[in-house]
């Protein structure tokens, strides 16, 4: 393709289809502008890597099986050579230096303003290439797994075996949190190191004494399952994609904790232009930082394209109407059936609508989820792979979840009455 690259062009040369749906405004998607490009790949180590294209639409992410065999190649030399431990450390490393940094910045942000946004910036941007790392890898240790573990475990356990084998060993910020509750640290520290992990959309609060003392109250042990059996012609391949599942919520646990300590920061620069911090949602960081405000509409478009973005002020694809439909069909992430009432969770702030026994409807749960999730009696989400966050913890609560429905969402509302038949993977209305 030319230099003088198109939205129109990026639009017609992949097939998109839709993928995640996540409450996002134009701050927070302009976060990760950048962030797919070559530059970025090759400070984490890995050469001539790109995850060359991206589209946002509204509030739905839309993704192409031709860009993930694009870096597919890359990927591959590397992983012959390294070990994704080597990923997980270097993040680790980067995190615990930039929290320090970004602290220090936060303490008195008007001063150097915008040197501060800017590297929050530059730190943010640097997160966004292990979100688009993590679903890259995804996508090639899925193949992996279904191929060679299928040498050796029947196809009816198939599914049950990968997500038994791959439960990470290693702790994520809230379970570390959890742990803390348990250990009986006070509720006052446990909120002061982990208040922001309810802050996964950018702009919403972060627990408060009352919702972390409602919240230590219905804190458990994690159900822990016996050991596994796993072939040793398998180990290291279920190593790697154990590493792998806890890089998923590293990774945005470092964001989305770096993101909350840039706040200050962030509050500053609108201060700067007027801007309240509840309506920053609305503007993407580059053009603050560039002195040129510019508010998105709720419903807006960005596709982009190696170090660039292009913006609009409207969708660019129609939303597919959905069909009058009864029932849907999904993945079996934790068998089991139940019978209870629909309650739709979109964000954090639906949370307290989740009473004691409802069925949780969700595009995709998220650590901050897990208030809402303990008193569910089963999940049901539209995305989801085997490795996913409502995986993990439906295996770990042992509840129903059906995963993977893609419609569930705009099938059920609030109120509605379901049967969660997740040994055959189906949810419907009864």
């Amino acid at each position: 393709m030319s230099s003088k690259i198109t939205a129109n062009d990026i639009l017609k040369k992949y097939k998109w289809k839709p993928w995640l749906a996540r409450p996002f405004y134009g701050f927070m998607v302009s976060l990760f502008e950048g962030g797919n490009a070559k530059k970025y790949f090759k400070k984490l180590g890995i050469t001539n890597a790109e995850y060359t294209a991206w589209m946002c639409n509204g509030s739905q992410w839309y993704q192409s099986e031709d860009l993930y065999e694009e870096i597919k190649p890359a990927l591959e030399r590397w992983l012959k050579k390294h070990s994704l431990v080597e990923i997980t450390k270097k993040l680790e490393k980067f995190y615990l230096k930039e929290k320090k940094i970004i602290k220090e910045y936060s303490k008195n942000s008007e001063k150097n303003l915008i040197k501060k946004a800017k590297h929050s910036q530059e730190v943010l941007k640097y997160c966004t290439t292990y979100i688009w790392l993590a679903h890259c890898l995804e996508h090639i240790f899925v193949e992996r797994l279904n191929k060679e573990v299928s040498k050796f475990i029947s196809p009816d356990k198939l599914d049950e075996f990968i997500r038994l084998a791959t439960s990470p060993k290693k702790l994520t910020s809230t379970e570390k949190m959890d742990k803390a509750i348990l250990s009986g640290v006070t509720l006052k520290k446990v909120l002061s190191e982990y208040g922001w992990t309810r802050c996964r959309d950018g702009f919403c609060d972060p627990y408060s004494m009352d919702d972390m003392t409602a919240y230590a109250k219905n804190v458990k042990p994690a159900f822990k399952h016996g050991p596994i059996k796993i072939p040793k012609e398998l180990a290291k391949l279920i190593s790697e994609a154990s590493e792998l599942v806890y890089f998923r919520t590293q990774r945005t646990d470092v964001f989305y904790d770096l993101l909350y300590l840039s706040r200050p920061i962030f509050k500053a620069l609108g201060n700067k232009y007027g801007i309240n911090f509840s309506d920053l949602k609305y503007y993407p960081l580059p053009n603050l930082i560039a002195g040129k405000p510019l508010r998105l509409p709720v419903k807006f478009a960005v596709i982009g394209y190696k170090n660039k973005a292009f913006y609009f002020d409207k969708p660019l694809i129609k939303e597919l109407q959905q069909e009058q439909v009864i029932e849907v069909k999904g993945n079996i992430a934790q068998k089991g059936k139940f019978v209870g009432t629909v309650k739709v969770v979109n964000n954090v702030n639906d949370l307290n609508k989740v009473k004691n026994g409802d069925v949780m409807v969700t595009f995709m749960t998220a650590p901050n989820f897990l208030p809402a999730m303990r008193l569910a009696g089963a999940f049901v989400t539209n995305e989801g792979g085997l490795t996913c966050h409502a995986a993990i913890v439906a295996r770990e609560m042992r509840k129903p979840c059906v995963i993977g429905t893609k419609i569930a969402t705009k099938v059920f509302k609030d109120g509605d009455r379901v049967e969660v038949d997740a040994d055959r993977g189906i949810v419907k209305k009864i």
